[in-house]
């Protein structure tokens, strides 16, 4: 049984170089407007977006453009009078056509104003995308620089730990101590151990988004910085509700493109009643050799009859699609004023429960843990008193970190649900 135990103690060990800190990796201490700037000038996906606002664009020219003219020229093949084929001599009939397609009813205008409405989606669409890509550069900016926070205290603890655990070791083997009591000691170690595994996972985790993000593509250890965090222990200012209702229907572009998409169906609706009207073909005609006069010259028009395809689906499918993004665009307004009262709610929690804590008290229990475990050294305490406290303070400290992160995340989630930076 000794020599199981001292197995695990040497696991333990090894475990616990495995684990240790970056500090002999090259780090990149970073703030978060730092972060954003590097952000805004190398992410990929953001950079690939904007690409879509210059292929709307190309779409407006193309919508311009006039339709090209057609050509035709015919040749008779062969000439029984002279015997020749092909004969482009003044015996032989030659007849040219020109024809140019005019778009009538105001077609040519109506489609260039749908792809200027398409080209604002585009737009909307980008700046969605940029919204929310900085939601997730800044919650994850948090949610690391917590984890490392929260990695700290694990050292903390871990270091002390093993400090009693190498001095009751050897306590044990000369007789002093009992076996069940080392045990235990080295059991919380592993769990400490395996705990701070988990959270060195996350962090990994999160450092790759960033990096991802910010388009870092060196090893350095990503450290972030967040100052003032006691300026976030206040209050929602002069926001209400309905206040952040309205800056959201003012900032939300995902917003403006439900309100734009019932301008388009409006287009729309008014480009299939225009493709109802036939457009209208003029041409010209020379015909050497080939009538009644030698060069025969000829102006024409020609148009379709609007006999059965007046474009009676399209024009009736237009209206549905309107009634259709009225509703769409009600239910997008009912889901938003739900998010802002979900996000306010929250974040208003929050920070009444970070208002409440004592700052004393967390200092007072940095101090009692350091005398905890001289009074365990001491033996003036017992085993189970040193791991409930030590337990207590682990999660105490853990759940100050969380509240802290929740806290930051919460105002963050106001900003991504109102479309504005109001809390930085």
């Amino acid at each position: 049984m000794r020599l199981i135990f001292s197995f695990i103690f040497l696991i333990l060990i090894n475990l616990s170089g495995g684990f240790s800190n970056n500090s002999d990796k090259d780090t990149l201490k970073i703030s978060l407007k730092d972060a954003e700037e590097r952000f805004l000038k190398n992410n990929l996906e953001l950079l690939a977006g904007k690409y879509n606002i210059d292929i709307a664009k190309a779409q407006i020219l193309q919508a311009k453009l006039w339709a090209n003219p057609n050509i035709s020229i015919e040749q008779n093949a062969y000439n029984q009078e002279t015997h020749k084929y092909f004969d482009i001599s003044g015996k032989g009939e030659t007849a040219i056509n020109l024809d140019q397609l005019i778009f009538l009813a105001g077609k040519r205008n109506k489609r260039i104003r749908l792809e200027k409405i398409n080209t604002q989606n585009t737009e909307y669409d980008f700046y969605d995308l940029l919204r929310a890509l900085k939601y997730q550069l800044r919650t994850n900016f948090n949610d690391l620089y917590f984890l490392q926070k929260n990695i700290e205290v694990y050292e903390f603890e871990i270091d002390k730990l093993k400090n009693l655990v190498t001095l009751y070791d050897i306590q044990y083997h000369k007789g002093n101590i009992s076996l069940k009591e080392t045990t235990r000691l080295k059991a919380e170690l592993f769990s400490l151990e395996n705990d701070k595994k988990t959270i060195l996972d996350s962090i990994t985790q999160k450092q790759g988004i960033i990096k991802l993000m910010i388009r870092d593509s060196t090893s350095n250890y990503i450290i972030p910085l967040i100052e003032n965090l006691n300026a976030d222990k206040t209050d929602l200012g002069n926001y209400s509700i309905s206040s952040l209702q309205n800056i959201a229907k003012e900032n939300r572009f995902d917003l403006k493109k439900y309100e734009n998409m019932l301008k388009w169906n409006e287009a729309n609706a008014a480009l299939q009643k225009s493709l109802a009207v036939p457009d209208l073909h003029l041409f010209g005609r020379y015909d050497h050799a080939g009538g009644y006069i030698e060069d025969y010259k000829a102006l024409g028009i020609a148009i379709d009859l609007p006999v059965w395809n007046r474009n009676q689906g399209n024009i009736q499918a237009s209206k549905y699609q309107s009634d259709q993004s009225k509703l769409i665009l009600q239910q997008f307004n009912d889901q938003l004023a739900n998010d802002i009262l979900q996000a306010y709610s929250k974040t208003y929690r929050s920070i009444n429960l970070y208002r409440n804590i004592d700052d004393q008290f967390i200092k007072d229990f940095d101090a009692l843990i350091q005398g905890i475990i001289t009074n365990y050294e001491k033996r003036n305490i017992s085993l189970l008193e040193f791991i409930d406290y030590y337990e207590t303070y682990k999660e105490s400290k853990a759940q100050m970190l969380q509240l802290q992160n929740n806290l930051l995340n919460n105002l963050e989630e106001i900003n991504y649900v109102t479309g504005k930076n109001l809390f930085n």
